[in-house]
């Protein structure tokens, strides 16, 4: 699994633009944290968005955040909106079993 972190300013009802930009650009859902950050000398109010995916070696998924992090930009009339991307490990604790999803695959762990 992937993580993909995305940054910009938490703008005026940044976190509603967000959803929308993330419902039309194909994505199910994701993570939404407020905090702030240092930017040119300054703080500001910011906004990151997780979204974990499984693994797509053919870069369709790297293209799908790229056009995302386009929308979030002009939708929040930003500069730039950072992206970060790393792997992870993903399951689901649900009672004592523990689960992690491969692919879209369940397998117990």
């Amino acid at each position: 699994m992937i993580c993909y972190r995305l940054y910009t300013e938490n703008v005026d009802g940044a976190p509603e633009k967000v959803i929308r930009c993330l419902l039309a650009n194909g994505f199910p859902g994701a993570t939404l944290q407020g905090g702030i950050v240092g930017w040119e000398g300054d703080t500001e109010k910011s906004l990151v968005i997780e979204i974990v995916l499984p693994e797509n070696p053919d870069g369709e998924q790297r293209e799908m955040i790229q056009a995302l992090a386009e929308s979030i930009r002009v939708e929040l009339n930003q500069f730039a909106v950072a992206v970060a991307s790393y792997p992870v490990e993903w399951y689901t604790v649900t009672g004592a079993k523990r689960e992690a999803i491969n692919g879209g695959e369940v397998i117990d762990v």
